[in-house]
């Protein structure tokens, strides 16, 4: 990764915040409709945080996120449509219907959402020793706030 952003970069992490935003006050409006049956946290604010982290991220990375993970998942190229209609529970959503806001997953986009992420980070990246098949393409792998290299 180089040591500056250039300006195309800068724009492409601005409209990434914007879509992330604008995506987040739409599910902010839309929930108190009663359509969505899972419990949503919304990541209004956060939005630079998870474009800034998945700015560097290379596509096999793996990507570990907490209860606000619209962001993190928009953010890593995830699909608007499939999120909405995973907070639907449809089966076209990213995590077939199942997940909902709070368990989201998307094996696609490597993205994980775990309950206690210390522990579940540290069992993967101690299994990241052993296991070489994915892992080993780029010698790390991303968490919000952590970035392990092997």
């Amino acid at each position: 990764m180089p040591k500056y952003i250039d300006k195309k970069d800068l724009l492409k992490m601005y409209f990434g915040m914007f879509a992330i935003r604008a995506f987040e006050e739409k599910v902010g409006r839309e929930y108190p409709n009663g359509q969505m049956r899972t419990p949503t946290h919304l990541g209004i604010g956060q939005e630079a945080v998870a474009v800034g982290v998945l700015h560097s991220r290379d596509k096999e990375d793996v990507i570990f996120s907490h209860h606000r993970c619209h962001n993190h998942y928009l953010a890593a190229g995830g699909s608007r449509e499939k999120l909405f209609a995973e907070l639907l529970g449809k089966a076209s959503g990213c995590s077939g219907g199942r997940g909902g806001s709070v368990h989201l997953v998307s094996r696609e986009q490597g993205f994980f959402r775990i309950l206690s992420n210390t522990w579940a980070i540290s069992g993967f990246s101690y299994w990241g020793r052993f296991c070489q098949e994915k892992i080993e393409k780029t010698g790390n792998f991303h968490s919000f706030f952590w970035r392990c290299r092997f």
